[in-house]
């Protein structure tokens, strides 16, 4: 009444929480199991390069994941080789295409096998031009998750469904919020955590809330609720989109003003 109504209203949409007792359990089973393979990565690379990073941890859970090797070529990798310049991670399906950064669209392998792939994803760069090589990557995709493997087949991309997407969730309860708030006559935006994740780790915000600088969230200091809050804030579908431009060639997030 004594400032009006707000220009717009910023809202990050929660998971769905409503699962069945089995998926639960499952759920938690695998975070254990993940939480425990996580610890013995530490160890690993502690003992082979000093200290862990959560980058480093990750880059060691997707060459676990994908069998040690290089789904790209097929060439084993061993730990040395991971932490050297020969091996990068990629997206499956380009960052700058998808504003993908999840581990379920991320890969390692060699960086020659990187740069042949560039900005395109493994059906725009093998299915027609090299269907052996293409059936070969196929195969070699076996172990990994369902979902992982059909981003390999994933025939287009379009960008801007996928902002959409970040920006509207299909859930029930995040639709009739969104329409609650929109009967105040103002315009509602709705983005997800990976966005907020990302834009965090990009704008150097996880070292607030560490002394030691590291750039990875710190869930222990309830202030963390505070900083994801000035993100959702920053978050708009023009950002989004200067998100995606911003990217280099080979799809890695790089740091934004």
């Amino acid at each position: 009444r004594e400032y009006g109504k707000p220009d717009r209203i910023h809202i990050e949409l929660a998971r769905e929480v409503k699962k069945p007792k089995r998926d639960r359990e499952k759920i938690l089973m695998e975070n254990a199991r993940r939480r425990t393979l996580r610890e013995k990565a530490s160890k690993e690379i502690e003992d082979l390069c000093g200290k862990a990073n959560a980058d480093d941890i990750a880059k060691y859970l997707l060459w676990d994941e994908q069998g040690r090797i290089c789904v790209y070529s097929g060439k084993p990798i061993s730990l040395a080789q991971l932490y050297s310049g020969e091996i990068e991670e990629d997206h499956i399906l380009p960052y700058s295409r998808t504003l993908d950064n999840s581990l379920q669209n991320r890969v390692v392998c060699f960086r020659s096998a990187n740069q042949e792939k560039g900005d395109q994803t493994p059906f725009e760069w093998l299915a027609e031009s090299n269907p052996q090589r293409y059936d070969e990557l196929q195969q070699r995709i076996r172990v990994l998750n369902f979902h992982k493997r059909r981003k390999f087949t994933q025939k287009k991309i379009d960008l801007e469904d996928f902002v959409e997407r970040q920006l509207k969730d299909a859930q029930y309860i995040s639709r009739e919020v969104k329409k609650y708030l929109e009967s105040l006559g103002v315009d509602v935006v709705c983005t997800k955590g990976q966005v907020t994740s990302d834009l965090r780790k990009m704008w150097g915000l996880n070292t607030v809330l560490h002394r030691e600088g590291l750039n990875i969230k710190n869930r222990e200091d309830h202030r963390h609720h505070a900083v994801d809050a000035v993100v959702v804030a920053l978050t708009t579908r023009s950002r989004l989109q200067q998100l995606a431009r911003s990217q280099s060639r080979i799809g890695k997030p790089v740091e934004m003003p």
